[in-house]
């Protein structure tokens, strides 16, 4: 996996989940796919990644982590735009 992934989670992902949705942070697990979690990215990549949160706490929080996950990616994603998605 690229240090440029590792990074983004680090450093914008995870801090926005942890400030804004504390209640599923414990729970969670990424996996990061395609030619970024790779580590093969290049200037035409997107990314994508998905977040598993066990059943009652998806149903209880996904739809407003989904909601704040989608804004974060818009507003702070450095890979292709099209096709990037949490």
């Amino acid at each position: 996996m690229s240090v440029k992934v590792i990074d983004y989670f680090d450093n914008v992902i995870i801090p926005m989940i942890r400030r804004e949705h504390p209640q599923v942070y414990a729970d969670m697990s990424i996996m990061i796919l395609g030619s970024v979690g790779l580590g093969i990215d290049d200037k035409f990549s997107d990314m994508e990644a998905a977040i598993y949160l066990d059943g009652t706490t998806w149903h209880k929080h996904g739809a407003r982590l989904q909601l704040s996950l989608n804004k974060c990616l818009a507003d702070t994603n450095p890979w292709q735009k099209k096709g990037s998605i949490i």
